[in-house]
């Protein structure tokens, strides 16, 4: 016996040129698609039923032909012929006792019209055909577009459950609702209320839970919105427009408290046209709190804003007049270097301009001071070693010209700070200590990372700017803490204390740090600063 007929004796059926004609005649007979194909070559077709035809609405299987070419390949869409081919290949590789493959795929009608069949496939080897497969196919169309609605259902109602915390599935030919996600108890409330009243529990009916809820949760200054909002006709009228909208609310909440709602309507809508809509409800208030929160602090920074540039606008005007004058002076008192009394004349002149130039400049600082009281932190990443590196760079020439030694023991790591806020701080503290620091004498920064406080929970960073120069007495300094305390930003004229020091206190507070002062007259005075912030990394 050969290879073949070894082969051919194990088949159940083989077919052949003669009983082509029995196979025909049984096919035609059978509740479905039927047709075989030869699994060499360009995949030809032996024989197709009338109800593959059908499938492909074809009235003739001269029609058919011309639509597919006459090949298993031409029948399926092109898109899908590669991978699906390849899975029939492998299910045939690992089922080497039956053979039998399963594969779903486009087709494309006579029509233009795209249809999706499944697709049953028995491999088999005959004596006069060669390989060959037998198939049986069915129209799946309606059953895919179904499965793929109910997927895209889900995934729907998935997408709003991460926003939202109550979601209900709405039958809007029947109105009735459906819970899917409960995280509220108002649902099952109505539902024992509406139950007493002779309702049935599940699914309940949209326009009483909606009355029910209405009466006894929403404010009565928003029931009638909530009621228009949520009415079958409102609803249909908006999701003829789009796929969704959205209406916020009031309510009243368990503790008596008033709580800001947003309720959200998504249209679904099944291959069978059954309308459905699922519906959200999530909590807003705290984002209605903080929206309420900005606005106002924007509607406050943009009035200081204001304020804050016609007073620039009237500075830079003023402040024209006493530098031009200033200058006009000191050229007439260069051209009369030779006569004495004009000299004098116009450097007195010279000098109580200055005095009002100063003036306007404080006036000037103000503006920026109280602005900076306004302002709120901006956050950025750096690195603590390197911008104490840049502070003493500004400040060298300062310290040089005193020669006075600067030290800056500042750990080599990275933290969050308003960046702006902290080099204002270290400088106006730094400029301070130089000043009142003898020649010869050293002023020294130091910095220390604190872990979170056990009451607060906050890290923070201490930073200490130390000198060796004149002190305050206990008298200067209880005035300057007194001054401090109080927001006062006049200068002391005992022991040397300056405006910058109120400014350094407004940022601090601003950033939520503080400040603590030590000093004793002839042997220096420390600053300790506390920053709340955290490393870099955490």
């Amino acid at each position: 016996m050969d290879l073949w007929n070894q082969s051919a004796a194990t088949e159940e059926f083989s077919l052949t040129k003669d009983n082509m004609p029995i196979v025909q005649q049984l096919a035609e007979k059978i509740p479905g698609g039927f047709f075989v194909y030869q699994e060499s070559g360009h995949r030809e077709l032996l024989f197709v039923n009338h109800i593959v035809l059908e499938i492909f609405g074809c009235k003739t299987l001269e029609e058919f032909y011309e639509l597919t070419g006459g090949t298993f390949e031409g029948m399926v869409h092109p898109e899908d012929f590669e991978a699906i081919q390849s899975s029939i290949d492998q299910q045939i590789e690992a089922d080497a006792e039956d053979q039998l493959d399963y594969v779903t795929y486009r087709i494309v009608r006579k029509d233009g019209s795209i249809r999706w069949v499944d697709d049953y496939g028995h491999f088999s080897r005959s004596k006069d055909f060669g390989d060959i497969y037998y198939v049986f196919l069915n129209d799946i169309t309606e059953k895919h577009e179904a499965e793929l609605e109910i997927a895209r259902r889900a995934e729907v109602i998935d997408g709003l459950s991460i926003e939202y915390d109550s979601i209900y599935l709405l039958d809007l030919d029947t109105n009735e609702v459906y819970p899917y996600r409960l995280n509220s108890p108002y649902y099952e409330d109505i539902q024992k209320e509406i139950s007493a009243k002779g309702h049935a529990a599940e699914p309940m009916d949209w326009a009483d839970m909606s009355a029910v809820y209405a009466d006894r949760y929403v404010l009565p200054e928003d029931r009638l919105l909530y009621m228009e909002g949520v009415s079958e006709h409102m609803i249909r009228m908006h999701l003829k427009k789009g796929m969704s909208y959205n209406m916020s609310y009031r309510l009243h909440s368990e503790d008596g408290q008033i709580k800001y709602m947003r309720m959200m309507v998504v249209r679904l809508e099944d291959a069978q046209q059954s309308n459905y809509a699922v519906i959200g409800y999530r909590d807003i208030t705290n984002q209605m709190e903080q929206m309420r929160w900005t606005t106002e602090s924007s509607n406050l920074a943009q009035r200081a804003l204001e304020e804050r540039n016609a007073a620039l606008s009237m500075l830079s005007h003023d402040i024209g007049t006493p530098v031009s004058a200033m200058t006009t002076f000191c050229q007439m008192a260069m051209t009369h270097l030779d006569q004495q009394p004009l000299v004098e004349k116009y450097l007195t002149h010279a000098e109580e301009t200055s005095l009002h130039l100063m003036a306007l400049v404080d006036e000037l600082q103000d503006v920026s001071w109280r602005r900076a009281e306004a302002t709120e932190p901006q956050l950025a990443e750096c690195n603590l070693k390197e911008e104490m590196e840049s502070i003493k760079g500004m400040l060298s020439l300062m310290a040089d010209t005193k020669q006075l030694a600067l030290a800056m023991e500042m750990p080599d790591e990275s933290a969050y700070l308003d960046v702006c806020a902290f080099r204002r701080i270290m400088i106006n503290l730094l400029e301070n200590a130089i000043k009142f620091t003898p020649q010869h004498g050293s002023v020294t920064v130091t910095a220390e990372h604190q872990e979170a406080d056990a009451e607060t929970g906050e890290e923070c960073y201490v930073f200490q700017v130390a000198d060796n120069g004149v002190g305050m007495s206990e008298d200067a300094l209880e005035k300057l803490l007194r001054s401090l305390q109080t927001g006062t930003r006049e200068a002391m004229e005992e022991g040397g204390m300056v405006y910058g020091l109120s400014i350094v206190k407004s940022l601090l507070e601003r950033m939520g740090g503080s400040i603590l002062l030590a000093s004793k007259q002839g042997e220096g005075t420390i600053f300790t600063v506390k920053i709340p912030s955290r490393k870099a990394g955490r």
